[in-house]
């Protein structure tokens, strides 16, 4: 009786040890960032920035802005910053997915960029060498997301 209690504890603790290991093929968790709404905002309204597809290289977000939003531009900063540090990422770059201007999904790439490459490519954004010239999309670092505290 003892053997068998004993046999019965040690099945169970080994099997125990075994359930606590994460699993290596879970995926990672998609990045969303929705800040809390007034109560009564329309669904159609309300802001959100969300990560709906991650490769090594990029991710693709589908994101709202809100009505007529002034500050949307820096709720995509945010978004970004987040998405980065979420990521471990230290530079990233959004893209559109479309040419149509009305769609709300970006598609943001993580360059490894230098300091002064990121420069560079700022720098051709404010005065560029002539019209001709192809130009990055926007640039942003985690030094950028820590300057304006996101």
């Amino acid at each position: 009786m003892k053997a068998r209690i004993l046999l019965l504890l040690l099945l169970l603790l080994s099997c125990n040890a075994y359930a606590n290991k994460p699993s290596k093929t879970l995926v990672p968790s998609l990045f969303s960032y929705e800040p809390e709404e007034k109560a009564g905002t329309p669904v159609k309204e309300q802001r959100y920035f969300r990560e709906i597809k991650r490769t090594s290289e990029a991710s693709l977000v589908e994101y709202n802005l809100g009505p007529g939003s002034v500050a949307g531009p820096m709720f995509m900063v945010k978004g970004m910053c987040g998405l980065m540090r979420a990521r471990g990422k230290k530079v990233a770059q959004g893209h559109e997915v479309l040419a149509d201007t009305s769609s709300n999904q970006t598609r943001i790439t993580f360059p490894n960029l230098s300091p002064a490459e990121i420069e560079r490519q700022r720098q051709l954004l404010l005065h560029p060498v002539h019209p001709d010239s192809t130009l990055q999309p926007e640039i942003f670092s985690l030094e950028d997301c820590n300057l304006i505290g996101f």
